[in-house]
């Protein structure tokens, strides 16, 4: 219920007692989280010069209109007493509004070609949200659609847990091979370069007593002297 609450917060800031979580109510908040990302985007791109939405004049007055009406439902929750939104029914007449802005946005608004191009563009949010990693998105967001079980779950997080470590190491050998390749670049700079040369660029790596060259002060010339 918490993460429920956070997502319709996105336009209205309020304090509510944090609730704990039902299968249910992880659904919602997947089900409002793709919702409300949908409106937004929605909205960015009427007012985006180049949109692959192509969006007229026409659509971009109704998305400004159909925001009103998402943000008018959402701060209609947050005038209540903190009582009565802790009261499910209250939420669930909130929960209930939200799908029939996305219809009034795919059947009145948008033609089916960029209604195919939003749905995009929010699962693609999605997967940038989750380091890349699809599946994880797909059960995140779209619990409903996919109907994943404990099973399939568990095969996700170790995929996830494979994947974290898999890029781990290859950052880690990433770096080195960066270090190496401005490694070799130094050298192959300094014979570049005559002694006079060598010794006016010497001064500007020599390292302090006590003191260290890291890495990302690294610079072409001479090799550090060192006392």
């Amino acid at each position: 219920m918490l993460r429920l609450i956070a997502i319709l917060g996105v336009l209205v800031f309020a304090t509510v007692p944090a609730i704990a979580q039902t299968n249910d109510d992880i659904e919602i908040a997947a089900t409002l989280n793709r919702i409300s990302t949908t409106l937004r985007l929605a909205h960015r791109e009427s007012g985006k010069t180049g949109s692959d939405l192509e969006l007229v004049d026409e659509q971009k007055s109704q998305l400004t209109y159909l925001r009103s009406e998402y943000k008018e439902l959402v701060q209609s929750y947050y005038q209540l007493e903190t009582v009565e939104k802790n009261d499910r029914a209250a939420l669930e007449q909130l929960v209930a509004g939200l799908p029939g802005l996305e219809q009034k946005l795919n059947d009145e608004i948008l033609l089916p070609h960029q209604v195919q191009i939003l749905r995009a563009k929010v699962f693609n949010k999605f997967v940038l949200e989750h380091n890349g990693n699809m599946l994880k998105a797909m059960a995140s967001n779209y619990p409903h659609e996919f109907r994943l079980d404990d099973g399939q779950k568990k095969r996700l997080q170790e995929i996830e847990d494979r994947v974290s470590k898999e890029m781990e190491e290859v950052k880690k050998r990433f770096e080195r091979e960066v270090l190496e390749i401005r490694d070799k670049a130094s050298e192959d700079a300094r014979k570049t370069l005559t002694m006079e040369q060598l010794k006016a660029l010497g001064k500007y790596q020599d390292i302090p007593r006590g003191g260290s060259l890291s890495p990302d002060n690294r610079t072409l010339g001479p090799k550090p002297v060192t006392r």
